[in-house]
């Protein structure tokens, strides 16, 4: 008498263990993917981010120097505590120049409640700038990003960085001889809020 093997039960265990593993790599494989896709978003973003922060620390520069040159107080322009970039326009049109406008809140509730310091883009010209692009030039649309300036007197009771220099041997002591620019950019990528901080020292050589 023959004995029949029964085929059939061994397929279906085969096909649920090959579906099992194929299941457990593709989800391996998307997990992969979407982390890869967030890290490159977070890149993306960060970038932008550093290059508007490093614009507001070169815009407050180029005010520095040309104050030197047209013989103005060396500070005139940001001689505050808190401060929006706003760009200049004449008719829609970017002027190349900035103008800081002082403000009183944090950035805090700039990002949480008021939205003042959030940034617009022109996708036609490239040009980010603060949120009165939008309605003035065609195309602009407001941005994830946020962005304030915080400005800290250098004085020489309180600062031993610029004392090798000189500028602090006939100056008196409760002048003020620098300040420490902070440029701070804020998004959020999904729930998280994430941040771009540059800082930079400028001072009075005259």
């Amino acid at each position: 008498m023959s004995t029949k093997t029964n085929n059939q039960g061994i397929t279906l265990i085969e096909v649920i263990i090959v579906l099992t593993i194929f299941s457990i790599g593709l989800g391996a494989m998307l997990a992969g993917s979407v982390g890869l896709f967030t890290q490159t978003a977070f890149s993306g973003d960060f970038l932008i981010a550093s290059h508007l922060a490093r614009e507001g620390l070169e815009a407050v520069r180029n005010m520095r120097d040309e104050n030197f040159l047209n013989g103005r107080t060396w500070n005139q322009g940001f001689e505050m505590t808190s401060a929006l970039l706003k760009t200049v326009l004449q008719g829609g049109v970017f002027q190349g120049e900035f103008q800081f406008e002082e403000v009183t809140y944090t950035m805090t509730t700039c990002v949480t409640v008021n939205k003042n310091c959030q940034m617009a883009h022109d996708p036609a010209s490239g040009l980010y700038g603060d949120a009165g692009l939008v309605g003035v030039i065609p195309g602009s649309q407001l941005t994830k990003f946020y962005r304030m300036f915080e400005f800290d007197p250098i004085m020489c009771s309180t600062t031993t960085l610029v004392k090798a220099n000189g500028l602090c041997d006939t100056a008196p002591s409760d002048e003020q001889i620098g300040v420490k620019v902070t440029s701070r950019v804020q998004w959020y990528q999904g729930q998280a809020l994430r941040e771009a901080v540059m800082t930079s020292y400028l001072y009075n050589w005259d």
